[in-house]
């Protein structure tokens, strides 16, 4: 019944292109944190419990990439790769969500109690966010994980994608599995990236900015948004290198072909490298507006409160106060 259950989850291997992801080697550290290695465990006193991990962090960090990327790597090492939907799953409603996923988990682990099975799966429980991952669903997802490690006799290793903080997963369920917080690339990162990707280009492009120019210009962009700017860029310098070659040689821009190049290269300029990666820079905050309430009621109470001392306040006699026939001037000083 449980074999039956797990083969409508089967799925193919992926072969991600993982090239742009450049010096992530420390991800890929903590993926192969979940594999069993018996001598090592003994040596790092390893929680052997920890077979399931979350890769947490802003959507665009690479998240899904790297789990591809483990997947295709150490696919081989395992009876197959299964895939739960989750956020399929998700959109049916919190119950049926809860139940589909206790009965594929409880197939998960009724499969690796059998002691003459040699099964073992590399699983990928999907992508979940604060919204989907309820405190009902986390509570199935722990104990679900609990017991296949505590009563399964195979080895399954599950990765799971979070689109949030890592800290805002729930205690219990962050003490079941081994946590991979994904952040957005540093800038020695965004220097190899920019380095990598420019490397082709040179032999057509004057690159005015330079590598380090741009990884300070683009802090913050997550590795999807740094791959959606190359790839704009790409088309912006093609573009560029035929209308430069058109205006060179005089030919209309419908007709230019590389063998009537006119120019070495094409000029990569700093203000066009601004507006392109601009797109992706967040916009500065507004300033808040002036709340006009609040302030009318501040200078409303000011000005009562000094009138009221100007009432409490004698008046100074006037050096140029009318007199009458009778008043006598020295009175007044």
């Amino acid at each position: 019944m449980a074999a039956e259950l797990l083969k409508a989850y089967e799925s193919e291997v992926p072969h991600p292109d993982t090239e742009h992801m450049i010096h992530r080697k420390r991800y890929e550290t903590m993926l192969i944190g979940c594999l069993p290695f018996a001598d090592q465990e003994l040596y790092f006193r390893t929680l052997s419990g920890r077979t399931a991990m979350i890769l947490a962090g802003k959507k665009g960090n690479g998240k899904r990439t790297l789990e591809a990327a483990f997947q295709s790597a150490y696919g081989e090492m395992f009876t197959g790769l299964l895939t739960f939907p989750f956020a399929l799953t998700a959109q049916k409603g919190e119950e049926t969500l809860a139940a589909e996923l206790k009965a594929f988990l409880d197939a998960l682990a009724e499969g690796s109690e059998d002691e003459d099975s040699e099964e073992a799966y590399l699983v990928s429980l999907g992508e979940m966010n604060p919204d989907t991952l309820t405190p009902r669903v986390s509570a199935v997802l722990t104990e679900g994980i609990r017991h296949i490690v505590n009563d399964g006799k195979g080895v399954s290793i599950m990765t799971a994608v979070f689109d949030g903080d890592v800290r805002s997963l729930p205690v219990e369920l962050r003490k079941s599995v081994l946590l991979c917080r994904v952040d957005p690339p540093t800038a020695g990162e965004r220097l190899s990236f920019f380095a990598a990707e420019m490397e082709p280009l040179l032999g057509y492009v004057n690159d005015m900015t330079g590598a380090d120019f741009m990884s300070e210009y683009t802090d913050g962009l997550t590795f999807e948004e740094l791959h959606e700017l190359m790839q704009n860029l790409q088309a912006f310098l093609k573009a560029k290198f035929v209308v430069d070659v058109a205006e060179t040689s005089g030919t209309d821009i419908s007709e230019v072909e590389m063998a009537d190049i006119g120019i070495d290269k094409v000029n990569l300029e700093k203000e066009d490298f601004c507006y392109l990666a601009d797109n992706y820079k967040e916009a500065a905050a507004p300033a808040p507006a002036l709340d006009m309430s609040a302030l009318t009621e501040v200078l409303s109470g000011l000005t009562m409160r000094l009138g009221t001392e100007e009432e409490k306040k004698p008046a100074a006699p006037s050096p140029f106060a009318l007199l009458d026939d009778d008043d006598d001037p020295d009175d007044l000083f």
